[in-house]
């Protein structure tokens, strides 16, 4: 992030577009990964015990499981970078912190 208060809130109205898209496609990943379950859990039923069913059926969704923690922690990077700016925005402008 930028000292300079032109370039921090630019950066800013980046990180939170990117916020926005992240949000976005996490939604999806979320949806393609319930999908992926349940599709699994049907495949699995009646096979073992609930402990096996489960073991494969989360063996089954991993591709989408990854895809969707992925999402996850780029969510969590841009929301981190995002507080960042609000902070150095707050401090350049003189404003108090809580």
């Amino acid at each position: 992030m930028s000292d300079n208060p032109v370039e921090l809130y630019q950066q800013l109205v980046k990180a939170e577009v990117w916020n926005a898209r992240i949000s976005s496609l996490l939604a999806e990943a979320n949806s393609f990964l319930d999908r992926a379950e349940s599709t699994a859990l049907k495949e699995v039923t009646g096979t073992g015990t609930d402990l096996d069913r489960r073991v494969n059926m989360r063996a089954r969704v991993a591709n989408e499981r990854r895809v969707r923690d992925i999402l996850l922690g780029l969510g969590e990077s841009i929301r981190n970078r995002t507080i960042l700016g609000m902070s150095l925005r707050r401090q350049n402008a003189g404003e108090r912190t809580l």
